[in-house]
């Protein structure tokens, strides 16, 4: 049996008493642990997504009943659950059985238990990343996945997975101690995958029955997003010569996946509403040391009464659709005792609390509790009503007297009356103008059970008077010219006179937030519901007994639809870099992360928002591949990321010989000259033509001498002639046109030149010939008018030039004069042997082509750098 590779790696953290590890990574936070099997409710990752445990029957799950111990009754905990739950999962094949290739891979956040059975205490949960595979030759495999890449090396194959790979993160009860299950968040894996149009809420991803969403469904293979490096495939690249994909034509080293079977369920994070107290009605006497609170609360919530401090003094588990609470507190003597009660559901969610009426406490005596509100602030003109609650239900002996005394100018009410009969009485007072302040509340009565007079006591003994109008809120924030959010809600906050009652109201007036400021305080920060993708107007008053004047907040856009960015093009490509350019559907930032590996650490861009964008990037190496991403944000925050995607920098322009040639940032750097003039040699035609009968013309044509034009920019460029001229000495050609000419001899390895002083050319070059390319530094932005020899006249009915290996400056020439060739036509003679030809232009600098890539074609007028791997002919 041949040998095979088992890579295998178990790393799951052991919790020991009092340790803990803080959450790292893309998983952010583990809900609360559920008391029906002891598991976390949920777990979310750092976009904001929380999902819950996937343990419903709506084909959404993994979960299947079969795998209960008793499929036909319901699940419960430890009898009749599953040996492993998930919180998410996702999977990914690569061929299959029989084929060339056999991979899965399995990325999950689950749960299972020591042991093996479900057992209260044993309960573990961990990040997985499992990778097996049926590879069909030795060498190196490197594994990409969403959430990184492994390499492995097959010595031989054999049967079964040669790659055989488990990383699970998390973790296990110890001596003593439960698990963590916050230790489950230093995984690798997160932020979670879903479906590619998962955003857009599909129907297929909700269970009608229920209305609840899901990340994806496991029986379905699907494209997906949520890979924190925006590489959402499972990707294996062999080693060189092992097919992978035999169905394609040529050895495949690559195969790949976009497809994933993912599955989640959303976690419920909705928190219930506020329990409705039905008892006490309004504030109330207690003799007792303990009271009943009673009301409802949504459906098999847990309800918790707390105190004033926030602790909690009672709370009760509504079970089987239940709502209804009794709930006992215990009461501080002969005082006034504050409540409040909240719901929590079966997902962790505790929602608002709803006050529970102010309950008195008397024990010693005859006390007085007034049920009037202290907070509320009347105006001059308003009605009072005092109601009086005699604690323990004592009956009074005669009728209690009333006594209001105003810190104003107007009439006191001074020992009247009140109107009832037993325990309650109640007196309405009208109060009078001019009485803004405080007033303070007495009232007098007689036991009937004891004798004597007791006064109210002084909690909930007085009422504030203000007849003023307020002046209107100074909105602070947003500021004028308002604001451009993506949340949900937004936090208007600004200034008022103190202890005022602060609304903000919605364009229809309605109140959308509220805050009262007490103790003197005048800021005030009120949050409110925003309506999506619209601009949203509020006002602002401030009310003590009156209402101020209102105060328009600045207009609050919401926003929550990124910029689609369109039309990503790689230009200016260079040596070191490129221009990468897009468009944004509005007004958007300008990112680009860049680099020579797919981590892109390296950023351009600009702040500045605009709908037509171009970025730079440099610094990389030349001929390297440079990955990027393009990144858009509008001005609410929302932001579009292209998929990642990839180009080659340029070669840097080769230096031919010890002086330059190339390089100098796209620039042509003259070499120094030692070489002297050598004469041309004459050329010797190489074919003899078989004279044959002359006929007796009638007339003898001209030959024609064509005149081509080269345009010119001013300062370098690198041009040729297609062909043999008329006058061919550097001073007809050029004239007072360029001052400066080189071209390269490989043969010798040095430059000829020539150079001008006054129209006066002087040099080691003396003519410009056919098939060599030249340098010239024109003075002008123009061109050059250049008389070709007639094609009758020439003595070679076939060009050949001569070139060495390495590189050499060559021209295009073209007997028929065609403006341009396709550049492996006209090279075919050099099939196999030319490695890059390079052009240049003062506007575009060096551009690069290689067999196959680059640009196609060779143009009259233009030289070309030609780098060959060995000596040959060029015949075009």
């Amino acid at each position: 049996m041949r040998s095979k590779i088992l890579v295998s790696l178990f790393m799951l953290i052991a919790l020991i008493a009092g340790s803990s590890v803080p959450a790292q990574g893309a998983l952010q936070q583990a809900g609360p642990v559920d008391r029906s099997d002891g598991f976390p409710t949920w777990y979310g990752d750092s976009t904001g997504l929380a999902v819950e445990k996937c343990l419903d029957t709506s084909g959404l799950c993994l979960f299947a009943p079969s795998s209960l111990p008793n499929p036909a009754a319901p699940l419960s905990f430890p009898d009749n659950y599953p040996d492993e739950i998930f919180w998410w999962s996702g999977e990914a094949t690569l061929g299959g059985a029989g084929e060339h290739i056999d991979a899965h891979l399995v990325v999950a956040l689950k749960g299972s238990f020591v042991g093996g059975a479900p057992a209260a205490g044993q309960q573990k949960t961990f990040g997985r990343i499992g990778i097996t595979a049926d590879v069909p030759g030795p060498g190196t495999y490197r594994v990409r996945h969403p959430y990184g890449e492994k390499t492995f090396n097959v010595s031989a194959v054999g049967p079964g997975p040669e790659i055989n790979d488990t990383e699970d993160v998390g973790c296990a009860p110890g001596a003593g101690a439960t698990c963590d299950f916050s230790l489950a968040l230093a995984s690798t894996i997160g932020p979670f995958l879903t479906w590619d149009n998962f955003a857009a809420d599909p129907p297929e991803l909700r269970d009608p029955a229920t209305g609840r969403r899901y990340v994806g469904n496991p029986n379905v293979p699907h494209a997906v997003v949520g890979s924190p490096t925006a590489d959402n495939i499972f990707r294996i690249d062999g080693p060189p010569g092992v097919d992978l994909d035999p169905a394609t034509a040529g050895i495949q080293t690559t195969t790949r996946t976009i497809l994933f079977r993912v599955s989640g369920k959303v976690a419920d994070t909705t928190p219930p509403a506020a329990p409705v107290i039905v008892e006490p009605v309004g504030r109330v006497s207690a003799a007792t040391t303990v009271f009943t609170v009673r009301g409802a609360a949504e459906a098999d919530s847990l309800v918790k009464v707390k105190d004033a401090t926030g602790a909690v003094v009672g709370q009760q588990q509504l079970e089987g659709g239940g709502t209804a609470f009794t709930i006992s507190v215990p009461l501080v003597a002969d005082t006034t005792n504050d409540f409040a009660a909240t719901a929590t559901d079966g997902s962790g969610n505790e929602g608002p609390a709803a006050v529970v009426p102010r309950i008195f406490q008397g024990s010693s005596g005859l006390h007085v509790a007034l049920t009037y509100d202290p907070n509320r602030v009347v105006a001059s003109g308003e009605t009072v009503t005092v109601t009086t609650t005699f604690s323990g239900g004592l009956a009074v002996g005669g009728t209690p007297l009333i006594s209001i005394i105003f810190t104003g100018a107007g009439p006191n009410v001074v020992n009247v009356p009140m109107t009832g009969a037993g325990a309650t009485w109640t007196f309405a007072a009208i109060v009078p103008a001019g009485n803004d302040g405080v007033a303070n509340v007495t009232i007098s009565a007689q036991s009937g059970q004891q004798g004597g007079v007791t006064n109210s006591p002084a909690s909930n003994s007085q009422f504030t008077i203000d007849s003023r109008v307020p002046l209107a809120p100074v909105v602070v924030s947003p500021s004028a010219g308002g604001a451009i959010t993506n949340a949900a809600n937004f936090t208007i906050s600004g200034t008022a006179e103190a202890d005022m009652l602060v609304r903000i109201k919605d364009a229809a007036g309605a109140v959308a937030g509220q805050q009262q400021l007490a103790g003197g305080a005048t800021a005030w920060s009120i949050g409110v519901p925003l309506i999506a993708n619209a601009a949203n107007s509020f006002t602002v008053t401030a009310t003590s007994a009156v209402e101020s004047p209102p105060t328009a907040v600045p207009t609050i856009t919401q926003d929550s639809i990124p910029p689609v960015i369109s039309g990503v093009t790689v230009s200016n490509l260079s040596a070191t870099g490129a221009i990468i350019t897009w468009t944004t559907s509005e007004p958007a930032t300008s990112t680009v992360r860049f680099g020579t590996t797919t981590a892109t650490p390296l950023t351009a861009g600009d702040s500045a928002l605009n709908t037509a964008h171009s970025v730079g990037i440099s610094g990389i190496s030349p001929a390297t591949q440079s990955f990027y991403t393009v990144t858009s944000c509008d001005a609410a925050g929302n932001c579009d990321t292209t998929l990642q995607a990839s180009f080659v920098t340029a070669d840097s322009p080769p230096i031919l010989g010890g002086g330059g040639g190339g390089g100098g940032g796209g620039v042509f750097v003259p070499p120094t000259p030692t070489r002297t003039p050598t004469p041309r040699a004459t050329p010797t035609p190489t074919v003899t033509p078989t004279p044959t009968p002359t006929p007796t013309p009638t007339a003898t044509p001209t030959p024609v001498s064509p005149v081509v034009t080269i345009k010119l920019a001013k300062g370098w460029n690198l041009i040729s002639v297609p062909r043999r001229l008329v006058e061919d000495s550097v001073a007809d050609v050029l004239g007072a046109v360029a001052d400066k000419v080189y071209t390269y001899d490989t043969t010798t390895g040095e430059w000829d030149f020539g150079t001008s002083s006054d129209g006066a050319w002087t040099g080691s070059l003396t003519s410009i010939e056919d098939g060599k390319g030249y340098w010239i530094n024109s003075l002008i932005d123009g061109e050059l008018n250049l008389t070709l020899e007639p094609k009758e006249l020439l003595t070679v009915p076939t060009p050949r030039y001569s070139l060495a290996g390495g590189y050499n400056l060559i021209g295009f020439t073209s007997m028929d004069l065609l403006p341009s060739a396709n550049l492996g036509g006209h090279l075919a003679s050099l099939a196999g042997k030319w490695v890059s030809i390079y052009r240049y232009s003062p506007e575009t600098g060096y551009e690069i082509a290689r067999p196959g890539a680059g640009f196609n074609s060779l143009e009259m007028g233009r030289g070309y750098i030609i780098n060959l791997s060995e000596q040959g002919d060029l015949v075009p």
